[in-house]
This record gives C-alpha cells, structure tokens and sequence, in this order.
C-alpha cells in the first residue's frame, strides 16, 4: 500500500463513516478485534466503540449545522470536521 492509498482510504473512511454517519461501513474498515490505544486517555476496542465514537460525536455537534447553517463541514482537503 502506497501512502496516496492511506491517504484516500482515511479521507473515505471520514467521508463515509465520520461525516455520512454510515455506521453499517464500519465493518468494513475496522476488524471486530480492531484496538485504538490513545493512552492515557481511552483505548477503543472493537467496532462497537467507533459506532458509539461516531454516534457520540454527532450527538455533540447535533446543534451546530442549525445553528451555522450554510456551512460546510468540510475542509477543502476532504478532511472533516465532523
């Protein structure tokens, strides 16, 4: 795998899962065992604690396109903020 490849695949994944919120597509991109270490703050294990990150992160940011509407919540790069 090429980093234009890691790159593409991360920008896909937030497109998909971050920002359209498709928790189905997680299977798709993390591993049930899947472990993201971000210690000492929290350890992510599985699929089940992306969906609850993702769904936790839209819950926190629910008000913010009402209340910026027009705004994008996106960057020109792809990446997003949501």
């Amino acid at each position: 795998m090429t980093a234009a490849f890691n790159r593409e695949l991360g920008l896909k994944i937030n497109r998909e899962v971050w920002n359209g919120r498709q928790l189905d597509k997680i299977a798709e991109y993390f591993a049930e065992d899947f472990v993201a270490d971000y210690s000492p703050a929290f350890v992510w294990r599985g699929q089940q604690h992306v969906r609850e990150a993702v769904e936790r992160a839209h819950a926190t940011f629910a008000g913010a396109r009402a209340a910026f509407p027009g705004t994008d919540s996106s960057h020109e790069s792809g990446a997003a903020l949501l």
